[in-house]
């Protein structure tokens, strides 16, 4: 018999099918289809990072571990030639993001079992998900903390940009930025109560479903208006 995280995983791959990479649609809503060179450069960065903490903590084999290599050498490859491409300030979205979703896609899709991965979910989607299951386990908080902590480092991530383009400093609209000091706080706090929730057994009774299920689908309702309004706000001030 397969195990719940088992089934659940094999339903957000048959999502992934279709859907967009989180992080690139994240961003093209930003940017409107043309993201920043600095911004890929640091999308780049932070996939690198993720890939080498997971070597590091997970107990791989000899050919899982050189499959992770190659994975890195393409990313440091893209990252290169997006560096080395002359006069292209932005990154259309075009062969560069698929080669780059190719990338994510072919992880994603070997090592997602082993980990929590929301590389095609949305606050939606994962609702969606919460509001059919029978139970609740640790399994589907790790679904809501993790979505929840992506958002954050995306939009830490554009405000970092915004200090510094391409070399060039540049000045932060005050709103934009205590507005995104504002968001990241209070999706911070959010994550960090929904991970501190010292026991789940009230969760993995059937009977006290809709408590857990209301108490996460109130914290992804919070996510997507958050993530839409950054979007709104960064829109009208650039």
């Amino acid at each position: 018999m397969k195990s719940l995280s088992g089934i659940v995983f094999q339903l957000l791959m048959i999502t992934a099918i279709t859907a967009t990479l989180r992080e690139i649609q994240f961003f093209t809503k930003l940017y409107e289809n043309d993201i920043p060179r600095a911004v890929f450069m640091k999308l780049i960065d932070r996939r690198m990072k993720t890939i080498n903490e997971f070597k590091e903590t997970s107990n791989l084999t000899e050919i899982e571990t050189d499959y992770c290599d190659s994975i890195l050498q393409s990313l440091q490859l893209l990252q290169n030639l997006t560096d080395e491409s002359d006069g292209m300030q932005n990154c259309a979205k075009n062969e560069t993001f698929t080669f780059y979703e190719n990338i994510v896609n072919s992880i994603t899709f070997s090592f997602g079992r082993r980990r929590t991965t929301v590389e095609y979910q949305s606050p939606a989607s994962i609702s969606k998900l919460v509001e059919s299951e029978e139970k609740l386990n640790d399994f589907h908080r790790s679904l809501v903390t993790t979505l929840i902590d992506s958002y954050i480092d995306d939009i830490k991530m554009v405000m970092e940009s915004l200090n510094v383009m391409d070399g060039v400093k540049h000045e932060i609209n005050n709103q934009t930025e205590r507005m995104a000091v504002m968001m990241v706080d209070h999706l911070g706090s959010i994550s960090k109560n929904i991970k501190n929730l010292t026991t789940l057994d009230e969760v993995d009774n059937v009977s006290k479903k809709p408590i857990a299920s209301g108490y996460f689908k109130f914290a992804l309702q919070q996510l997507d208006f958050i993530v839409k309004k950054f979007q709104t706000q960064f829109k009208c001030s650039h």
